[in-house]
């Protein structure tokens, strides 16, 4: 009797996550009841991908590079698992650094991670990254923490003053830091910017004006905001600190301020644009309504 090859493609374990949502029918125990297919002599050479990486404290479950894990029995989704299992990638409001992935695994298995349920542990992730972007966008967190502990609370079995503290445990166990680490740590470093470092400023503010008049129905905020955002990953300071720094930088170079130069810019390039497409869109509509076929009003008698 001639030794079966193993069968070709993905890990087992890539295999079982494909599998997760299927019909009883198509899964592998059921195939391998009803006799697994013949396979050839030698088996297909697997696809070559990145180096295999383990995940999770325990070395649970080992994927190839490309997948993310399912650790313990978690089945929290993350964007790459949603988009392995639907097919489609998974609209988020944030985003993971790479080294946030083994952390997540901590989450879940902290304290406070621990007793929440797969539902409750998807919110508090996506909540936490809310109020993070909150602090490198301010450099504050108390009002979002209490009101998104608030919502939280409304529908769960805990209160506001737990929910809070599910907040900040998670927060801290996704981000290696405390909120208020994170905040005193933006503040510190925007003390600390050298001359040069706050003169680079300038060149982001200048490139407000160009976002507005090259870009495709920008506004004065938007752009601003933009390069705040821009300014402030490159200091590592907050975006309103970066801001402040482009306003100030502007005002010793052009002698003027910065927010009345942006104005006359998006009133020149920006209110054409937006008139423009809403003349388009009134001239649509009323094309639309000239179209369609007029009724009698004898259709509508009895």
């Amino acid at each position: 009797m001639k030794a079966r090859a193993a069968w070709p493609g993905k890990c087992p374990a890539v295999r079982s996550i494909e599998n997760l949502g299927r019909s009883d029918a198509a899964s592998p125990a059921v195939r391998i009841k009803a006799g697994r297919p013949k396979q050839p002599a030698v088996a297909a050479p697997r696809r070559k991908v990145g180096k295999p990486e383990t995940y999770g404290k325990n070395n649970a479950i080992i994927l190839q590079k490309e997948y993310l894990p399912i650790i313990g029995h978690s089945s929290y989704n993350v964007p790459q698992l949603f988009t392995l299992l639907n097919g489609k990638e998974m609209n988020m409001s944030y985003t993971f650094d790479p080294e946030e992935t083994n952390r997540l695994a901590e989450a879940r298995e902290s304290f406070s991670g621990r007793l929440l349920t797969d539902a409750q542990f998807d919110e508090s992730i996506a909540i936490t990254g809310i109020i993070e972007r909150e602090i490198r966008k301010s450099g504050s967190f108390k009002e979002k923490l209490g009101d998104y502990a608030y919502a939280f609370a409304r529908t769960e079995n805990f209160d506001v003053g737990k929910a809070e503290i599910i907040l900040r445990d998670i927060f801290k166990a996704r981000t290696g830091q405390s909120m208020n680490q994170m905040r005193e740590e933006l503040a510190e470093r925007e003390e600390k910017l050298t001359p040069e470092e706050k003169s680079a400023a300038y060149d982001y503010a200048i490139a407000v004006g160009e976002m507005i008049e090259k870009g495709n129905k920008i506004s004065f905020n938007r752009a601003y905001a933009h390069q705040g955002e821009l300014l402030g990953g490159s200091l590592k300071i907050t975006d309103a600190g970066a801001k402040r720094l482009m306003k100030e930088a502007f005002k010793v170079a052009q002698e003027s301020e910065f927010y009345d130069w942006g104005k006359d810019i998006e009133e020149k390039f920006y209110r054409p644009q937006i008139e423009a497409e809403a003349q388009q869109r009134n001239e649509k509509s009323r094309e639309q309504e000239n179209g369609r076929p007029r009724r009698s009003g004898r259709q509508y008698r009895r």
